[in-house]
């Protein structure tokens, strides 16, 4: 998943978050390769005595049922890095998704509502690889959108770690292939991929539209109060946003203003802006 604005302003702060917001899904992508087997592969099995005694060192590979047969494509999965200049090396490149997959699926979105695309760069690890900053600078100002990265040691300000990634975790954790008969089963990585792909399309898309309303009702007025810093992450009152209780479903993939004269149940902050902007109008 990736933090994306789609409008028509150059600056989401122009938007009226307080009347709610359309939500999209861009994507989710596992950090591997797909390869073949060559040869047959099997499940690893132990052997284990009567007695119950299980000998880790003997391993009957035969005996665990057939893994994969040859010709069969599997998940390989591989450090992610920013580029790389040898596409043989079996690395998950950010640079070569960007290029095949996010961007034709942002243009083809950004063409769909007649706006642009604003989007918010992580700057963790990979992602501040110089090429691939460099690639998405120049293919964004091409295109006329907006390129920006992350403050750093702010991970509120992205909408997958404030809400998108919190509740697709809760929502595996109770998955059929790690719950069930009231039993907690162990998952591999194939099945935590499986568990995550499904999870992920269930996503109610008023769940994405309200974490970006979070994000500009709420989060972003914290930081202007507290003059940039993010000391406002220790007091947990100030992250109640009061968003659920006054947005619902609008039957288009986002979220709309239950009253929109009114904001039920919120913290001053939002209902000062809020005053402000219903003056203004």
């Amino acid at each position: 998943m990736i933090e994306v604005y789609c409008g028509r302003y150059k600056n989401p702060e122009k938007c009226n978050w307080y009347n709610g917001c359309t939500a999209y899904k861009i994507g989710l992508y596992r950090s591997a390769v797909k390869l073949k087997a060559q040869k047959t592969q099997y499940n690893r099995q132990y052997r284990v005595y009567e007695d119950g005694h299980v000998d880790y060192r003997c391993n009957r590979w035969t005996n665990g049922g057939i893994l994969r047969s040859v010709g069969d494509e599997y998940y390989h999965d591989c450090e992610t890095v920013g580029s790389m200049k040898d596409d043989t090396k079996k690395k998950f490149s950010l640079l070569k998704l960007w290029r095949k997959k996010l961007l034709p699926r942002l243009e083809q979105l950004a063409n769909d509502i007649n706006g642009i695309i604003w989007y918010q760069h992580d700057n963790a690890g990979a992602h501040d690889n110089v090429a691939l900053v460099k690639f998405l600078e120049e293919e964004f100002e091409r295109r006329g959108w907006i390129f920006i990265p992350q403050p750093p040691r702010s991970p509120l300000t992205n909408v997958n770690d404030l809400q998108l990634f919190p509740s697709l975790s809760k929502a595996i954790s109770h998955h059929p292939k790690q719950w069930r008969h009231g039993k907690m089963y162990h998952m591999n990585k194939d099945d935590i991929w499986t568990a995550a792909d499904d999870e992920f399309a269930k996503m109610p898309m008023e769940l994405i539209a309200k974490a970006f309303i979070t994000k500009w009702t709420h989060i972003v007025p914290l930081i202007h109060e507290e003059n940039g810093r993010n000391s406002y992450v220790n007091d947990r009152k100030k992250l109640h946003s009061g968003v659920r209780c006054n947005f619902k479903t609008n039957g288009a993939n986002g979220v709309e203003r239950i009253d929109p004269t009114r904001w039920i149940k919120s913290n001053k902050r939002a209902r000062n802006t809020l005053t402000k902007n219903l003056h203004s109008q």
